[in-house]
């Protein structure tokens, strides 16, 4: 399927979850240790972080939908995708950080 019928089927609100060469392996090990990371910590958040600068729907929001299908609570989640780089992320999650306080 391609990017533009994954997007258009994401507007849709589609829950099918359609892991594309934007998903690799390393992302989903990441996500796997994050994952057990806040199982084992009671009141923790999960920051997922990652724009989309050169994809039509940006990583995170693929990977907030693979964390739903695991059962992780919603209010637990917090889904940062207008970083365009590492150092800006950094500093949007350091200010997420602040609010948790």
């Amino acid at each position: 399927m391609s990017a533009r019928a994954n997007a258009q089927n994401h507007r849709r609100g589609w829950r099918s979850i359609l892991v594309t060469g934007q998903i690799n392996d390393s992302t989903l090990t990441r996500l796997r240790e994050g994952m057990r990371i806040y199982r084992l910590n009671p009141d923790s958040k999960l920051v997922l972080s990652g724009g989309g600068a050169f994809e039509p729907v940006p990583e995170t929001e693929i990977i907030s939908r693979l964390t739903m299908d695991q059962g992780l609570d919603l209010r637990d989640i917090e889904v940062e995708s207008r970083s365009k780089d590492t150092g800006d992320q950094a500093r949007v999650i350091k200010s997420l950080c602040r609010r948790w306080r």
